[in-house]
């Protein structure tokens, strides 16, 4: 069988700071051209890695009109796992009040995989939506007689990472393929013991960290018994990364403090510095005078109960 793999849409109607085009029609146009590649390369069906919107609700009408569109106008169905960005508060009970819900409620095609499908033509998608853990993956059972896909929404990567990233090489799973999203570079299709792992990156480009990305989907042909052939397809006609992320961090954060008054604050302390050493009493007796939020007065409580310890 042969599918197509794309992960990480991140669907919005709102532009990003560092972005220079008009980046919700960019986003469209990339969901559009996923399909009308998968059709060109025969594709059977088309698997998703999560994240299909930016956040739980999406308002823009158009925005979720177009999306409608694209999906039930493609005659390949859609398999699908749940990412962080489609629900509110990695609470999978959010989900039926999302944006994703909704586009699923009118895209027959659209399969979130609340269930393993398993294909007439041998193959069987499960998925692993972001909620859920890897350790749970690896204790589902399948039939070693099918061809067996695991979409997955998780931090994996080849190489040893920091924070919270999996690597592939400490995992041990019953599947054939693992197709994930989450980690917006991706990384190069491989092979750790039986299972094949893949991730072509996100096709949104948020970040200045994106710039020397282009976004990419892949074209995959798999058959019980064989290795996968994984190819990576670019999306064709859409700019450089250095193109449409002109906009430096440097230059946000400046923007960012030129809106925000700390002059208060500021003056707060230094009306009080001549007096007290102690940051504590200093803080104390600039609340007394001036509003401070409840969770800054709870943050400065617990750093000092910290710190006595």
């Amino acid at each position: 069988m042969r599918f197509s793999f794309f992960t990480d849409l991140h669907l919005t109607d709102n532009i990003p700071c560092h972005r220079t085009d008009n980046y919700i029609v960019t986003l469209c146009n990339k969901l559009q051209m996923v399909y009308e590649l998968s059709r060109q390369n025969d594709c059977e069906c088309v698997g998703f890695g999560g994240d299909f919107c930016d956040r739980q609700k999406i308002t823009d009408y158009d925005v979720i009109k177009y999306a409608v569109s694209v999906l039930t106008e493609s005659n390949l169905p859609t398999y699908a796992c749940i990412g962080e960005h489609d629900l509110y508060g990695h609470n999978p009970e959010t989900y039926t009040k999302s944006t994703l819900s909704f586009i699923n409620h009118y895209c027959p095609n659209l399969h979130l995989l609340w269930e393993p499908v398993h294909l007439d033509n041998g193959v069987s998608f499960y998925a692993k939506h972001e909620w859920q853990k890897m350790d749970d993956a690896a204790k589902i059972q399948v039939d070693s007689s099918r061809y067996n896909i695991l979409l997955c929404h998780e931090l994996l990567h080849s190489k040893k990472m920091p924070f919270e990233i999996i690597c592939t090489k400490d995992l041990v799973l019953p599947f054939d393929l693992v197709c994930s999203g989450d980690l917006h570079c991706g990384f190069p299709a491989h092979k750790v013991g039986n299972t094949w792992y893949c991730n072509p990156g996100s096709l949104a480009r948020k970040a200045t960290s994106d710039s020397k990305r282009m976004p990419k989907m892949l074209i995959i042909d798999v058959k019980k018994g064989r290795d996968p052939w994984i190819r990576e397809q670019i999306l064709p006609g859409f700019k450089q990364g250095h193109e449409v992320l002109s906009v430096g961090l440097s230059e946000t954060v400046r923007k960012f403090e030129s809106i925000v008054d700390m002059t208060k604050f500021i003056q707060g302390f230094e009306e009080y510095s001549h007096e007290k050493t102690d940051i504590y009493e200093l803080f104390n007796n600039f609340k007394t005078q001036h509003e401070v939020k409840p969770d800054i007065i709870s943050y400065i409580d617990n750093v000092k109960t910290r710190l006595n310890k």
